[in-house]
Parts: structure tokens; sequence; C-alpha cells
């Protein structure tokens, strides 16, 4: 964990910073609904924040358990970073905090959503989501990511 950074759960007065980023991953979504989606201590539960030493919000990232799923999983449908001179800092920071809380909860492995065109109904309704069979499934048991290891394993060498 960094020095410069504060990562943990969502607060109440928060909710308007946290709407800047929310703002830009859902342009359609107002200020009630997202205020909807973060009243109570039980849904802020499932989203971690980033913040530097001024309070700005750097970094948002919402969790939740599928119940649908048989896998032991957390899904990570939105994972932002936004910081002008330290995104993979922050990203950094954001992501150790994740793999904390899906061990936490006692679950194997993060599952992270393709990047996309994502509806409000994931955060509206998470049980309602239909979970995408794609996107990055990181292995908290090997703490790497299969799918980037054998991409590594496919990149010829340079040298040669």
């Amino acid at each position: 964990m960094s020095d410069i950074y504060k990562v943990g759960t969502l607060r109440q007065g928060q909710i308007a910073r946290g709407y800047a980023i929310v703002r830009h991953l859902f342009p359609s979504v107002s200020f009630d609904e997202w205020k909807l989606a973060t009243g109570t201590v039980i849904q802020r539960r499932s989203w971690l924040a980033v913040t530097d030493p001024a309070g700005t919000i750097r970094g948002l990232c919402y969790i939740f358990v599928n119940h649908q799923r048989q896998s032991r999983e957390l899904e990570v449908p939105i994972f932002a970073s936004v910081s002008l001179f330290d995104e993979l800092g922050v990203a950094r920071e954001l992501f150790d905090v994740a793999k904390e809380r899906a061990r936490a909860f006692g679950y194997d492995k993060l599952h992270f959503w393709p990047a996309g065109p994502l509806g409000w109904s994931i955060v509206a309704e998470p049980e309602q989501a239909s979970v995408p069979s794609e996107g990055l499934l990181y292995d908290l048991n090997t703490d790497q990511a299969p799918e980037i290891q054998q991409q590594r394993r496919d990149i010829p060498d340079a040298a040669h």
C-alpha cells in the first residue's frame, strides 16, 4: 500500500466526488440515480475508492458476488483509474484492495469484465446482471492472470 493514497469503501461524504468519475463511465446516469445506488452503507460496500491527499477520488471500482454462478470469483464490472500523473499507481492501489477484499470473502478469483458500453443495470441490480464469459480472470491462488501468462509465451522473442 502506498502512503500517498487512501483506499477503502466509498463513504457517504465521497458520493458527490465519486459521481465525477461515474458520470464519465455512464454519461446518461443522473446524480439522483448515483445517490440511489450509493445511498446505504450496504450499497457503498460494493464500491472501492482511491483518494489522494486532497481528498479527490482517483480510482473507483465496483465489485459484487454473483450468486448465480458456482465458481468462487468476485465480479469486477467497473474498474477505473483517473490520474493525470499516476494512473498506474492508482490502479495498482485499487487492484491490491480488490484482491484483499476477494480473499476476505473467501474467493479464489477476480473476474474483470471487458471494457465497453456497460448498462447502469449492473449497478442498480447486480443480481440480475448478465455476467459475461469474456474479460480477465485473475487467479488469487497463483497471483497471476493465466491469459496473460499464455500471451507472453506466444510472443516471439525479438532477439531470434
